[in-house]
C-alpha cells in the first residue's frame, strides 16, 4: 500500500488517504478530462473535496463480490461534468456503483444509470441547503437505477433538490426515493422535466418539520406509486404534487401510523390513468388522512378505506370531470 500527494494541471490529487490504492481525492478544482473510478477488474472511491469540472466521470464496480465503486463530491462542491455512468457489478449484489451528493451543486448534460447482473447504479443527493441538478438521468436499461433524495438536517425542514431535466425518459429508473421513514429523513424535490420509474415512493420523516414533498411539472409515468405519512406522532405530510399527467398501474396513499395529522396526499393536476388507486387512513389518529384529489379525469378504480384516519377521494377541477372506474370503499361507510 501506499500513499501520495501531487500537482496535476493546478489541482493537488491524492491517492491513499487512508493508505488504500482504492481511494483517491481531490483538493481544488480540476477540469477538462476523464475520471475514471474503478474499472472492470478493481474497486474505487473518489472523494472530491472541492469543484471538478471534467468531460466524463466514470464508476466501475470491479469483477470480485467486495468491489465497489464510490465517489463522494463534498459540501459547497460543483461537478459540471458532460457525461456521469454508473455501472454496477455482476459478481455480487453488493457490487454497488454509487454517487453521493452531499450538499453538492451538479451540472451534467447526461448521466446513465447502468445496473450490473448483480449490483445496482444509485444516486444519493443529501443536503442541507437547496441545490441544483442538472443533466438527464437515465437507466442502462429500462427499469435499472435507483435516485434517493434525503435532507441532511436532522429536525429540520428538507430542502429541496431541483433537478432540471427529464428522469427516465429515454429508459426508466428502477427506483426514485424521496425521505425514508427507516432512515428517519425527510425529502423535497422538483422534477422540471418527465419522470419514468418502476417504483416512486414519497415518505415523511420522524420529527416535527420534517414533512416530504414532491413536485412533477411534466408528465409522470410509473408502475407503482407510493406515498406515506409518517410513522411518528408527528402532524407532518408526505405531499406529491403532479402538475401533468400520471400514467401508473398502482397508486397507493397511506396516512401515518404515529399518533397524530400524519398525512398522505397526491395532488393530481393533469389526467390520470391507472389501474388501481388505493386510498389508506392512517391507524392511529382521526386526522392521520390520506387524500387523492383531483382537478382533471380520472381513468381507474378507486377504493377507499378508513382506518382510525379517513380516505378522501376528491374533485376538485374547475371544469367538468369524468371519472372512469368503480369508486369503493372496503367496507360499508368507508370513504
Amino acid at each position: 500500500s501506499f500513499a501520495a500527494t501531487y500537482d496535476m494541471g493546478g489541482a493537488s490529487v491524492y491517492f491513499g488517504s487512508n493508505e488504500d490504492k482504492q481511494n483517491m481525492g481531490v483538493k481544488t478544482s480540476m477540469a477538462g478530462f476523464t475520471i475514471a473510478v474503478g474499472s472492470s477488474t478493481l474497486s474505487g472511491n473518489g472523494d472530491f473535496d472541492a469543484s471538478v469540472t471534467a468531460t466524463n466521470l466514470t464508476l466501475t464496480t470491479g469483477d470480485a463480490a467486495a468491489e465497489t465503486a464510490v465517489v463522494d463530491f463534498a459540501s459547497g462542491t460543483t461537478a459540471t461534468i458532460t457525461n456521469i455512468t454508473l455501472t454496477g457489478g455482476a459478481a455480487n449484489a453488493n457490487q454497488d456503483a454509487t454517487l453521493t451528493v452531499t450538499d453538492a451543486i451538479i451540472a451534467a448534460t447526461t448521466i446513465t444509470l447502468d445496473d450490473g447482473a448483480a449490483g445496482q447504479a444509485a444516486i444519493d443527493v443529501n443536503t442541507a441547503a437547496d441545490r441544483a441538478f442538472g443533466g438527464t438521468i437515465d437507466g442502462g436499461s429500462a427499469g435499472e437505477g435507483a435516485l434517493t433524495i434525503d435532507d441532511s438536517d436532522n429536525g429540520a425542514a428538507a430542502n429541496t433538490v431541483t433537478f432540471s431535466s427529464n428522469v427516465g425518459a429515454t429508459n426508466s429508473l428502477l427506483s426514485v426515493n424521496v425521505g425514508s421513514l427507516t432512515g428517519n429523513t425527510a425529502g423535497s424535490a422538483t422534477f422540471d422535466g418527465t419522470l419514468d420509474v418502476t417504483t416512486l415512493t414519497l415518505e415523511a420523516g420522524n420529527a416535527a418539520n420534517e414533512a416530504t414533498a414532491a413536485t412533477v411539472t411534466g408528465a409522470l409515468t410509473a408502475t407503482t406509486i407510493n406515498v406515506t405519512g409518517t410513522d411518528q406522532a408527528q402532524a407532518i405530510a408526505s405531499t406529491l404534487t403532479a402538475t401533468s399527467t400520471i400514467s401508473a398501474t398502482t397508486i397507493n396513499l397511506l396516512g401515518g401510523g404515529g399518533g397524530a395529522a400524519a398525512t398522505a396526499v397526491i395532488d393530481a393536476n393533469g389526467d390520470v390513468s391507472a389501474t388501481n388507486i388505493i386510498v389508506d387512513g392512517g391507524g392511529a389518529d382521526a386526522t392521520a388522512d390520506a387524500t387523492f384529489q383531483a382537478a382533471a379525469d380520472v381513468t381507474s378504480a378507486v377504493q377507499l378505506d378508513d382506518n382510525t384516519g379517513q380516505a378522501f377521494f376528491t374533485l376538485d377541477g374547475n371544469v367538468a370531470q369524468t371519472v372512469t372506474g368503480a369508486v369503493t370503499g372496503v367496507t360499508d361507510g368507508d370513504g
